[in-house]
């Protein structure tokens, strides 16, 4: 079994050393896989180094064509380690049919939102004309989603993360925009 020397999945050689010491779980049946009975999610980072996500989801799609598979972008094997908010949010989505329902059918939703109100704005003279509304609001909800990623692994604090969401919003709006404390 070849484990990824991901600094991100593991925190320290002691807990790499401890990964290698787990057993290897059995590999399941395509008839074991298909006799399950409850609803089932298979969530594959796809730059894992233990499995092809690509391959997994479409040999899942083969045998069990009601489980709902995801492909992440951007991570490896360990999920809940790389991106505790998409895995907090996606598990959130597996309990709350209305949370579930609104990412799959509404999931620009915000962005549409958003954009509206950025070319509304631009309109006004507030935003700049060269902006492109859409670009700089992906760019924001990025940024949103980055930050919280790592204020949730403790990679800085709520504090910094409002820094730099002021400096994005001052580059974009002046420095009128920022989230932080009115001053005085």
């Amino acid at each position: 079994m070849r484990i990824p020397d991901r600094p991100s999945a593991f925190p320290s050689d002691t807990a790499r050393d401890k990964y290698r010491r787990l057993p290897i779980p059995p590999a399941y049946t395509d008839e074991q896989v298909r006799e399950l009975s409850v609803p089932v999610q298979v969530s594959l980072g796809d730059c894992s180094a233990l499995h092809d996500a690509q391959a997994v989801a479409a040999r899942l799609a083969e045998i069990t064509p009601s489980w709902r598979v995801e492909i992440v972008p951007g991570t490896g094997h360990a999920l809940p380690v790389e991106t505790p908010d998409w895995t907090a949010y996606s598990t959130a989505a597996l309990t709350d049919p209305a949370l579930a329902a609104a990412a799959l059918t509404r999931p620009d939703a915000l962005e549409d939102f958003l954009t509206t109100r950025l070319a509304t704005a631009q309109q006004a003279g507030v935003l700049a004309s060269d902006r492109d509304p859409r670009t700089e609001v992906a760019t924001l909800l990025a940024l949103a989603n980055g930050l919280t990623a790592s204020v949730l692994g403790r990679q800085r604090g709520y504090e910094a993360a409002i820094a730099i969401t002021d400096y994005h919003l001052d580059r974009l709006f002046g420095a009128a925009a920022t989230l932080g404390p009115p001053p005085g």
